[in-house]
């Protein structure tokens, strides 16, 4: 049991936190742990949205719940039901008062976390209520940064048609090519070229998305424009 569980938080070291920069990933087992337990100590409505519960969502809102209440990381209900891509949770918390361009602690949005996970449906209704598309969190990631650097081709094509800013840089002077080529995404890079991304933007330390790969199928969609 002891291994299961070991291989269990190794897994949440990996997977859970992939859309951090490295300085801002957990080190050690013991600090992960110290997170989740943080994670778990959600306001009502936050469990419930992270539990789909729509019923109980319903009475607790009825009952006066904060809406923008937040949890140890700052996620607020609207968070949850981005991240998971409950779209019924997502416009019902928004219709009675949640704040669509709220900020955790890392400065995500929902919308970035719905760009993330490839929720499309969810980034339609939280742009139809008036979420900022070119959002910046801490470290300059705008939602077409996670789009990209997590693979999801059809939500790029999506935000990059509604006015994302497609040769955006954050504070590391990446771009979301940057973002596709870095983690290996060729269908994501290949729609970014076809919609106009600059592959000669160079980052902070001199590189364009060419230097991040020497595969000859990547270096053929990058000198497509």
């Amino acid at each position: 049991m002891r291994f299961l569980y070991t291989i269990f938080l190794l897994f949440f070291i990996i997977v859970l936190p992939s859309s951090l920069k490295a300085d801002e990933r957990p080190k050690t087992i013991e600090e992960l742990k110290e997170r989740l337990k943080k994670k778990e100590s959600k306001p009502p409505l936050n469990r419930a949205v992270s539990e789909g519960n729509i019923k109980l969502i319903k009475e607790l809102i009825q009952k006066g719940a904060d809406l923008n209440s937040k949890d140890a990381i700052g996620w607020t209900p609207l968070h949850e039901a981005a991240f998971r891509g409950n779209v019924e949770i997502v416009e019902y918390l928004i219709k009675h008062g949640a704040d669509v361009n709220a900020k955790d602690h890392n400065w995500e949005t929902p919308l970035h976390l719905a760009a993330g996970q490839g929720n499309l449906n969810t980034i339609k209704v939280l742009l139809k209520y008036g979420a900022d598309i070119n959002a910046r969190t801490k470290n300059g990631s705008t939602p077409l940064h996670y789009a990209a650097r997590h693979g999801h081709p059809h939500v790029v094509k999506y935000l990059v048609k509604e006015g994302a800013e497609i040769n955006a840089v954050d504070e590391d002077g990446d771009t979301p090519l940057h973002e596709a080529v870095f983690w290996g995404h060729k269908d994501v890079a290949k729609v970014l070229i076809e919609l106009g991304a600059d592959p000669d933007i160079k980052d902070k330390y001199g590189y364009t998305p060419r230097d991040y790969t020497q595969d000859p199928e990547f270096l053929k969609i990058l000198r497509k424009r």
